[in-house]
């Protein structure tokens, strides 16, 4: 493939992007969002609570859902389990936020060794 239909399928790309951020900001226009005072966080805090006393995830969730006054339906309102479940095991919430912590911290330190081999330290320390 030459540079110039490369150039053309970069470009086409990015205009069909650009056409799906504004077809999609038109369908779904952007709303007030209400304050929540961290009642979502506070609900998370009650699963986690629950599971590291035994109990399910998926129940515990449902349940909490329900009596709290959000949409059960759709599906996309069920976050996946594993991060509740994984600090839900550890002695208290403390450890998970260690956890998520040290976590990010690899992460970030993975990339920048993958950018500074790649692209140099300046890149690297850009990014």
């Amino acid at each position: 493939m030459s540079k110039k239909q490369a150039g053309f399928i970069v470009v086409g790309v990015c205009l069909l992007i650009v056409y799906g951020l504004i077809s999609l900001t038109q369908a779904f226009p952007i709303r007030q969002q209400e304050e929540t005072d961290g009642e979502d966080a506070r609900m998370y805090s009650h699963v986690i609570d629950r599971i590291h006393a035994g109990e399910n995830y998926y129940q515990i969730v449902g349940e909490e859902l329900r009596s709290r006054g959000y949409a059960s339906r759709p599906f996309f309102n069920w976050r996946l389990p594993t991060i509740a479940w994984t600090i839900g095991h550890f002695p208290n919430h403390e450890w998970g936020k260690w956890l998520l912590i040290i976590l990010s911290f690899l992460a970030m330190l993975l990339w920048f060794q993958v950018l500074e081999r790649e692209e140099g330290l300046l890149f690297a320390l850009i990014g």
